[in-house]
């Protein structure tokens, strides 16, 4: 699936790649799990698929697809492993902040090889401290999954910006300046290598800053103008759907033929298994085409040279639900099912794990941190 550098893949196609290798996926979902990282044959795939291509501008041998494409293909490829599609989603959408940043910070990530990925931990966890040309980072910056397979680490801090405001910003440290410390040890998402990583006195030089939630308007392509709250809320929203979708596909094929204990009668035929499946096909239905509709609703403003408005913005926040709703969709099925669901070898264990583990993201916390800004305008 390698593709010459000027050939550009369809959105259906790279969906279409994703689901040619769902069957391997599954197939090595354990194994994934059971190494805690992702295996670098995996990573070669995606890279092959042309994954890691998607959102990064052309300049660099990109795609410059818009972050829809890319959610797209991340719902499809999450059906299969939930830590290869968590990994696919983390290093395969840094490409777009290399892509809002200057044309000196893309030539400094990939002037040599642009097939450099970038971890990530964007919690303000360490200190930025100025100096000449610069910041010198410091502190231990949480699950920085697939950082194993990255040669450059986006991490946040806080510091003054040019009006004398504290703001949290994306600093891209270079592999020399970070170690991972190889403490990932969790019950979902095990294969994600989501591993703390450690800064001490690291150089970052100004033109690899930039912030983190303020959008600016210039000559760059319209594909770069999303603001970031959707972006980080909607790869980790679309991974949950594809985890849920997943689920929904096991279990079809779980029930199929199979009978009631002690009875004749088929499980798929029993209205209350029906009223299961119905249910989660349908939560997963709606919050795919919730999260579809941000994406295409911030088009429509940036797309025109328009900023996204406040109340539109708001109402992106709902996609924070998506965690909640996914696992009831899954719980649902897993309460429906025989005691056998229970065994480690059943996959259905392993997608409602990975979902919990998903939905506990910052982005997914609707009740404890996004429903007030929801609340508040709504009765402002």
């Amino acid at each position: 699936m390698s593709n010459p550098s000027d050939y550009i893949p369809s959105e259906e196609e790279l969906i279409q790649r994703a689901t040619e290798l769902l069957p391997m996926l599954r197939n090595r979902a354990d194994e994934i799990d059971a190494a805690g990282e992702v295996p670098e044959d995996i990573v070669q795939t995606f890279r092959d698929a042309g994954f890691f291509k998607i959102v990064q501008p052309r300049k660099w041998g990109g795609y410059e697809y818009s972050p829809l494409t890319f959610v797209r293909v991340l719902m499809e490829l999450a059906r299969g492993s939930g830590s290869a599609a968590w990994v696919m989603m983390v290093l395969g959408s840094h490409q777009y902040i290399v892509g809002i940043m200057s044309d000196e910070a893309g030539d400094t990530v990939w002037g040599e090889d642009n097939n450099i990925l970038l971890s990530s931990s964007y919690a303000p966890a360490g200190k930025a401290t100025p100096t000449e040309g610069g910041y010198l980072l410091n502190g231990t910056w949480p699950t920085s999954s697939g950082c194993a397979h990255a040669q450059w680490a986006i991490v946040g801090a806080m510091t003054e910006n040019e009006f004398g405001e504290m703001e949290q910003m994306a600093f891209i440290a270079p592999r020399s300046g970070w170690s991972s410390l190889n403490d990932w040890d969790v019950f979902g998402l095990q294969g994600t290598g989501s591993n703390n990583i450690k800064l001490e006195n690291a150089f970052v030089p100004d033109h690899l800053v930039t912030p983190l939630f303020r959008n600016t308007f210039d000559a760059r392509s319209k594909v770069y103008r999303y603001p970031f709250p959707l972006l980080a809320m909607g790869i980790i929203s679309a991974s949950l759907i594809g985890f849920g979708q997943g689920a929904i596909d096991v279990f079809g094929e779980q029930i199929k033929g199979k009978k009631r204990t002690g009875s004749k009668d088929l499980l798929s035929e029993d209205p209350f298994v029906q009223a299961a499946v119905a249910n989660a096909q349908a939560i997963v239905n709606n919050t795919r085409a919730k999260l579809e509709w941000c994406y295409l609703e911030a088009e429509r403003f940036l797309f025109n040279d328009l900023e996204v408005p406040p109340s539109t913005m708001t109402q992106f926040v709902e996609i924070s639900r998506t965690g909640e709703q996914i696992q009831e969709a899954v719980l649902t099925l897993y309460n429906v099912m025989s005691p056998s669901v229970a065994y480690r070898s059943n996959p259905m264990q392993r997608y409602l794990r990975d979902i919990m583990v998903g939905s506990a993201h910052p982005t997914q916390r609707f009740l404890t941190d996004h429903a007030r800004t929801l609340g508040t305008t709504k009765l402002a």
